[in-house]
């Protein structure tokens, strides 16, 4: 018998455990922000002059560099895309010369599309366009690989005294 009410009370006891509940409930908003943010992996300054040919009756050559980085979050409405600009802060390039802008590598799947090169002047120009939402990393080669091009527009107005500093602008905005 003394089992029997053992095995009992043990009965009764689980029983009750199990049948104790509770629950609470709360509401709970996310939100998705809009974010725009760019950056360069190396800031530093670059230097690009014109230099002698490699044979004597040619043109003088502009250099080119290829070791700048643009790296860019982007969160945006579906129905919306952004772009990237350039310019820089300089009325005009240097007498004989022009400054070109271009992006060399795919940019991969909603980081947009690269224009053709273009002519970097006062006014800001589409380097890429048809940003969506996304983010390119942050790694040294991540993003879209910038590559500048002086040149050599008319040797008659080339002027070996001016050293001409300037400074590139690119900004992401929203597109449409």
């Amino acid at each position: 018998m003394k089992r029997f009410g053992l095995g009992l009370s043990m009965l009764l006891i689980s029983v009750s455990l199990f049948a104790l509940t509770d629950s609470v409930t709360h509401d709970i908003t996310l939100n998705v922000d809009e974010v725009a943010m760019i950056g360069l992996a190396d800031a530093s300054a670059i230097t690009l002059a014109i230099t002698a040919p490699a044979t004597a009756g040619l043109p003088p050559v502009g250099q080119t560099d290829s070791t700048k980085y643009l790296h860019y979050t982007s969160l945006i409405d579906m129905t919306k895309t952004r772009a990237i600009t350039v310019e820089w802060d300089l009325a005009n390039a240097p007498p004989g010369t022009q400054l070109l802008c271009s992006v060399t590598n795919d940019l991969g799947t909603g980081l947009g599309t690269k224009t053709p090169a273009v002519v970097v002047s006062n006014v800001a120009q589409n380097i890429i366009t048809a940003i969506k939402s996304g983010n390119t990393g942050t790694a040294g080669t991540d993003g879209a690989n910038l590559l500048y091009e002086f040149e050599v527009t008319d040797p008659t107005l080339l002027d070996t005294e001016s050293d001409t500093p300037t400074t590139i602008t690119f900004t992401l905005t929203e597109a449409s």
